[in-house]
């Protein structure tokens, strides 16, 4: 194993999840679900207990153990019975835990917190057995706090809030899943430990960790102006790299100094401009790093400003910046050569438009274009942002693909929902199937969205129809009557529909276990293959996609 530079975010908070990243308490866990397998007749308790780490004990029991009465579940004490069951299991530190929290426990500072999915019963004995402390004034956040549990963003913002902190200010450390989608819809960056679920598992979730570490002997903390300095120890690759070193798809990395990323599992180096090499360096307005070509100089003033030592510093999972420098480098003209390989823009495409920002004929409220004499080809050179490069980037990127081919008037797509129909009432829990129309629109046309996200234009076919796929989500409301947006980090369901329509044109998907009662808006996203959003040629045209509400009851 190599050894890593360090990676320094400064966060107002660390929110940390208990079970599995605290502390370790599977032996209890998989005795009590041993003892109500058994009393329930529920099966493979194994099983179950790998289905429901990262939930609240008062969701789980309810649907593995089917106790439908609030009063019933709180007054059977089945919840104290299982807890006291885990606590006789007993509880120990995990790795790097007890000395973590050493360096951040200050009565003065409420700058970090639990957010547990236990109850209020068991969480504070659970910590008192394995020696870590409880935050300071009594800041826990357990299942008893919050009315919806992971993933959920619910149990984060209330830890957030009661440290006083911006959520988005805060750093949330969990190992499951459930746990880290609840903390990025909170707005938190998250960092996942790979203490009870593997690190292939959880870069592959669409949990999408913005950090990863084995355990928490790899990270550390300080005091920093009342703020938290994590210097975050992402162990594996970079000084050590080869070009023949494996690796994961999409991944990136400096091999020498040469910028390189991951194609077919080896690295593909390719050389930075004169003058500069690669390195990692952490973005200058929010907590992260980019992988690119720049300066030795100024990558150590960027890493020295931090603290950490000179000399490069280890990205975090998210696919960052291909190099900076070459973009202006002259390999000839595309006459006579390959068109779609030559690194030269060809004068025949430059939109002369472009150079206009538009304020020749003034409207009220309009606002000048940004222009550009060579169609925008360094645009992401002027933002300090990674390229998108194929991945789905949650903290933000830049994309340098076209826009692609638009097609006519005529052939703009739309989508209408079969069923459910608007104002419909469907049974609770109970499997339906999704039904929608599609016009207009090449289905079954679909690329890699790990990959190949963005990475290549809108295309049509031979019919000048857009080639692409459409996707449904559900989202729970409060209310019909609910004015507010909602959070599209949060949804009830979704699909990708992948597959062709038959042949009245309709798309389907299964909602396999039904919905909860609740009110709900159901919508379609409708995108070319490249997962992008259809784009037409007209501004004013009819919705592109269909939303319905209906209502389970």
């Amino acid at each position: 194993m190599t050894t890593m530079d360090t990676v320094t975010i400064t966060v107002d908070a660390i929110l940390f999840d208990m079970d599995g990243t605290l502390i370790d308490s599977t032996p209890g866990v998989f005795k009590a679900w041993a003892t109500f397998s058994k009393d329930y007749s529920l099966g493979d308790s194994v099983e179950i207990a790998h289905a429901t780490h990262g939930r609240r004990l008062y969701d789980t029991l309810k649907e593995y153990c089917q106790i439908d009465d609030e009063a019933e579940l709180i007054a059977s004490a089945e919840i104290d019975r299982f807890e006291n069951e885990v606590i006789e299991g007993g509880p120990t530190a995990l790795p790097g835990a007890a000395a973590l929290i050493e360096q951040l426990h200050s009565p003065d500072i409420r700058g970090w917190n639990i957010v547990t999915s236990a109850s209020n019963g068991y969480a504070p004995r659970a910590l008192a057995r394995a020696g870590i402390p409880l935050p300071p004034d009594g800041l826990l956040v357990t299942s008893n706090d919050v009315s919806h549990g992971k993933p959920h963003p619910a149990p984060y913002l209330a830890g957030a809030e009661k440290c006083g902190k911006d959520p988005t200010k805060c750093l949330v450390v969990e190992d499951a899943i459930a746990g880290l989608k609840s903390g990025r819809a909170a707005g938190a960056k998250t960092l996942a430990v790979c203490t009870s679920t593997p690190r292939e598992t959880l870069l592959a979730s669409d949990a999408h960790p913005d950090y990863v570490v084995t355990d928490l002997t790899q990270v550390s903390a300080r005091w920093v102006d009342g703020k938290v300095e994590d210097a975050i120890a992402l162990n594996e690759k970079f000084k050590t790299l080869k070009a023949d070193s494996s690796c994961s798809n999409g991944e990136n990395g400096c091999v020498g100094d040469k910028f390189a990323q991951c194609v077919g599992g080896k690295f593909v180096a390719q050389a930075c401009a004169p003058g500069t090499v690669c390195a990692a360096l952490p973005l200058v307005n929010s907590p992260g790093t980019s992988i690119t070509c720049t300066t030795a100089a100024d990558r150590d003033a960027r890493i020295a400003a931090t603290g950490a030592t000179p000399g490069g510093a280890a990205p975090p999972p998210p696919p960052a910046a291909p190099p900076a420098g070459d973009n202006n480098a002259g390999n000839g003209g595309a006459a006579g050569g390959d068109a779609q390989t030559s690194l030269t823009l060809d004068p025949d495409v430059i939109a002369k438009g472009f150079d206009n920002d538009g304020q020749s004929v003034p409207a009220a409220g309009q606002v000048a274009s940004l222009t550009s004499k060579n169609n925008f080809i360094n645009f992401c050179k002027t933002v300090n942002l990674p390229i998108t490069n194929g991945a789905q980037v949650t903290g933000g990127s830049c994309n340098p693909a076209p826009m692609g081919v638009i097609p006519s008037t005529k052939n703009m797509p739309s989508s209408k929902f079969v069923f459910p129909t608007n104002g419909a009432t469907i049974k609770p829990d109970t499997q339906f199937t999704i039904q929608m129309a599609i016009r207009n629109l090449e289905t079954g046309n679909f690329v890699n969205a790990q990959q190949n996200y963005f990475a290549a234009p809108q295309q049509l076919n031979a019919q000048g129809i857009i080639r692409g796929h459409s996707h449904v989500v559900i989202e729970l409301l409060t209310s019909m009557e609910q004015t507010t947006p909602l959070d599209p980090n949060v949804f009830a369901f979704f699909k990708g529909l992948n597959g062709k329509a038959n042949g009245a044109g309709i798309l389907t998907a299964d909602v396999d276990k039904g919905l909860p009662a609740g009110v709900y808006k159901l919508s379609s996203i409708n995108s070319a293959a490249n997962h992008q959003p259809v784009l037409t040629p007209i501004a004013q045209h009819g919705s592109l996609d269909d939303a319905v509400y209906f209502t389970v009851a």
